[in-house]
């Protein structure tokens, strides 16, 4: 009886191990209030080993400079350079090309930031750089928040613009991870191996008892 316990409490931990294997995943965040200053017409950002590209336009197919802005509060993040503030407004827009994490993540919570009383946002996904494509999120109005977007592997470029009034900033995107890490799998292989190790000396263990 007492080998039984013992077995099943090394199954009951290698099941656990398997749990936190999967379950202790951190959020991979893209910050786009940094570098700041006028960019250029597009600008790469880096986090957890991915690298997302980001373009300005003025308008469909034209491009422009893109701005980082850091003034605190909700004033932090990506605009457009040549407009008020800064921020994107009028025509213009920003997209991101997400191909890179296309591959492993199919959502992601997307933040826009400097959204005022009366301003809004749009939010779109497209096959194509420089234009906007179809629109997944109409007037939204949430400043500093995260929301939930889904990913298109078809549609690989995330695109923000102002709504019907206003002048907004693109502040964050994050990513969590569905799969473990490189590191985390060779753990959970190690503990899997000892659980099955454990097993079977038991089980010899008892076979020599009931012999």
């Amino acid at each position: 009886m007492r080998l039984k316990l013992t077995t099943a409490a090394i199954v009951g931990a290698a099941m656990l191990l398997a749990a936190t294997a999967w379950a202790n995943t951190d959020p991979i965040t893209f910050n786009f209030d940094s570098p700041t200053g006028v960019l250029g017409t597009s600008q790469t950002y880096t986090a957890g080993g991915f690298t997302l590209t980001a373009y300005g336009f003025s308008s469909a197919n034209t491009p422009t400079d893109l701005y980082g802005k850091n003034a605190g509060g909700d004033q932090m993040g990506l605009g457009i350079a040549d407009l008020p503030q800064h921020e994107i407004g009028g025509s213009a827009f920003v997209q991101v090309n997400l191909t890179p994490l296309l591959a492993q993540f199919t959502s992601g919570m997307l933040s826009i930031s400097s959204v005022q009383p009366g301003e809004n946002y749009d939010i779109w996904l497209s096959s194509s750089l420089g234009v906007l494509g179809t629109e997944i999120i109409t007037n939204g109005t949430l400043d500093n928040t995260p929301f939930p977007i889904n990913f298109s592997t078809g549609m690989p470029y995330l695109g923000v613009s102002a709504g019907t009034s206003g002048n907004v900033l693109l502040s964050t995107l994050s990513v969590t991870a569905t799969t473990p890490e490189p590191a985390t799998l060779s753990l959970f292989g190690i503990g899997l191996f000892l659980a099955a190790f454990l097993i079977r000396r038991s089980n010899l263990s008892l076979n020599r008892l009931e012999s």
